[in-house]
């Protein structure tokens, strides 16, 4: 297959009223040749038949986001259940030859570091080692967990997914991750909001105010992966689509668009 270039996550607004495998024929039809998928405590066997249709139609993938929620407990001592959650996924990524594992370090909840945090982290880096599958920390609300478990954590298989609506709106800026991580960032999230404080709008790219004509070449100097968008523009009225394929030809428009910036690599 051709090398991988531009990639989106799937997503399932309520009022298109769609079901999975009509959606993912979508993503293909419209041009998109990545799609991935969330691990957000779905059946197991749900999102194997998402991923097995993808890779039928000719979409690749090679990467599943874990849990968005209960993402502070891996720190406390009630951690058990949500560590299984973790492991099973981790063990699915590995049974379907899926090369990365996206992680939050963290929720809402500003949760410090503990010995028993860092420690399940650990033994999971572990298991995905044995998987050969890469866990991927994503920068959230706060950088402390993430700057915290790379410097203590050395391993291949434990690198950053690195989300540019999150550093527009939260703690530094894209430019910072992109300097500091360097080799890395082994993937990407890429959406628009306005830089307000807690306004993680997930817009389509060129919406919002992120400086994409800079970020994108100075990220590619490092970065080798596709352009991948994690959408969600229904968080308002404002921004929402009544139609699908409208949505997404936007989408893909916009997602071509980076994909030409990132062929003019600056240097720093």
């Amino acid at each position: 297959m051709k090398q991988s270039k531009l990639g989106i996550y799937h997503f399932k607004p309520e009022t298109w009223n769609l079901d999975d495998f009509t959606l993912i024929d979508k993503y293909k039809k419209h041009g998109f040749d990545t799609v991935c998928f969330y691990a957000n405590y779905q059946p197991i066997e749900l999102i194997e038949s998402c991923i097995n249709y993808a890779r039928k139609i000719g979409l690749y993938v090679d990467t599943v986001h874990g849990p968005l929620k209960n993402n502070s407990k891996i720190w406390e001592n009630d951690f058990q259940e949500y560590l299984l959650v973790l492991k099973n996924y981790i063990q699915m990524c590995g049974r379907l030859n899926i090369k990365y594992f996206i992680m939050h370090s963290a929720g809402k909840e500003c949760i410090s570091f503990s010995e028993i945090g860092l420690n399940n982290f650990k033994e999971l880096v572990k298991l995905a080692e044995s998987l050969n599958v890469c866990i991927l920390i994503e920068n959230l609300r706060t950088v402390d967990h993430l700057i915290f478990l790379t410097e203590n954590i050395k391993s291949n298989n434990f690198q950053v997914c690195l989300d540019f609506g999150h550093a527009n709106v939260w703690c530094y800026k894209p430019k910072f991750f992109i300097k500091k991580y360097k080799s890395h960032i082994k993937a990407v999230h890429i959406h628009d909001n306005f830089g307000e404080t807690g306004a993680d709008l997930h817009l389509i790219p060129f919406m919002g105010n992120i400086d994409w004509n800079s970020l994108i070449p100075y990220l590619y100097k490092y970065y080798h992966g596709p352009i991948t968008l994690e959408l969600d523009n229904f968080k308002t009225e404002k921004y929402k689509y009544s139609d699908i394929d409208t949505y997404l030809n936007d989408a893909y428009n916009s997602a071509n668009k980076l994909y030409d910036l990132s062929k003019n690599i600056k240097s720093l």
